[in-house]
């Protein structure tokens, strides 16, 4: 599973899925919390302080961008 698959499959878990990648998202807090230790968990990867906050993340594409500068 590549990368953007394994995100896709990250957001399902928490009951986002995902059909147009650049849609608005509409996340509570927790939702969005839940995304990123996810990502963290499931990817392997430590995120910055600069994703810690909702309003850099609008939507799917933002994620994954985030996610392969670490790669």
């Amino acid at each position: 599973m590549n990368i953007k698959e394994r995100l896709k499959q990250i957001f399902a878990n928490v009951g986002i899925y995902v059909d147009d990648e650049e849609e608005i998202l509409e996340l509570d807090s927790l939702q969005f919390v839940s995304i990123l230790v996810g990502i963290e968990d499931e990817l392997l990867i430590q995120l910055g302080s600069d994703y810690e906050d909702l309003s850099s993340f609008f939507c799917f594409n933002d994620f994954y961008k985030a996610v392969l500068s670490y790669f």
